[in-house]
C-alpha cells in the first residue's frame, strides 16, 4: 500500500539505494532492506529486516481475507478482486462460521479458491477434535474444509493467527480474547517479541 510505504519513508526507514526482494507480498511489496534502530518500547526490530539483506526472489503476491461470518456475497466480491490481481495465494486469517445458514456455500467458495490459512473463535467446534454430532449436522464436505484450517499458519518471515501471537489459538478462550486495538507500546512490544517472524498477520479486529 502507498501510504504505508510513505509512512516508511517519512520515518526515515528506507534507504534508497538498497533495495532488495521480499519473498511475500501481501497486496504491497516491500523491496527495500531498512537500516535503523528498532522502535523503542517494541524489544526488537520492527516490520522491516535489521542488517540483514533478504535474499532476491521473485515476490509472491498474497491476498489475505478474514472474519467472513458466512457473508457469502461479500466473500465472492473479495475472491473476484483476488483473481484480478492476481494473486499467487490466499490466506484465511479465521471465522468462517456466521449464524450456520450459509455455511456449505461459504466453505465451497473457499475451498474453490484454493484457500489456505487459520481458524478463528466462531470456527473452532468445527475445526478441533470435532464431535460426531457437528459431523452429522453440518456434513463431509463442511467438516472437510473447516479441519483443514491450522490454529497458525508460518510462510517465511510472514506469521498468520487469527488473534494476536502471544495467544494461544489452541485454547478457545484465548481465541475469545479481546480488550480493543492493541495501540500501547506495552502491547505493541507484546505483539512482536511473540514470534522471531518480522511481518504478523490477525484477523479478530474486523
Amino acid at each position: 500500500r502507498e501510504e504505508d510505504r510513505d509512512e516508511v519513508d517519512q520515518e526515515g526507514a528506507v534507504e534508497e539505494d538498497e533495495e532488495v526482494t521480499s519473498s511475500f507480498a501481501p497486496l504491497w511489496t516491500t523491496t527495500r532492506k531498512a537500516d535503523r534502530d528498532p522502535t523503542p518500547g517494541f524489544g526488537r526490530p520492527s516490520l522491516f529486516t535489521e542488517g540483514r539483506v533478504v535474499p532476491e526472489r521473485p515476490a509472491m503476491l498474497l491476498g489475505l481475507i478474514t472474519d467472513v461470518h458466512e457473508e457469502v456475497g461479500f466473500l465472492r466480491e473479495a475472491l473476484t478482486a483476488l483473481a484480478a490481481r492476481r494473486v499467487e495465494r490466499i490466506v484465511f486469517l479465521g471465522d468462517v462460521v456466521g449464524p450456520c445458514q450459509q455455511l456449505p456455500e461459504t466453505c465451497r467458495c473457499l475451498r474453490d479458491a484454493g484457500v489456505v490459512g487459520v481458524y478463528g473463535n466462531h470456527d473452532f467446534g468445527l475445526c478441533v477434535e470435532v464431535e460426531e454430532e457437528f459431523r452429522q449436522l453440518h456434513g463431509a464436505d463442511v467438516i472437510g474444509f473447516m479441519e483443514t484450517l491450522r490454529p497458525q499458519m508460518v510462510l517465511e518471515d510472514c506469521f498468520f493467527q487469527h488473534v494476536e501471537p502471544w495467544l494461544d489459538p489452541t485454547k478457545l478462550e484465548d481465541l475469545w480474547y479481546f480488550e480493543g486495538m492493541p495501540e500501547r507500546p506495552e502491547q505493541l512490544a507484546r505483539i512482536f517479541t511473540a514470534v522471531p517472524q518480522r511481518v504478523l498477520f490477525a484477523g479478530h479486529f474486523h
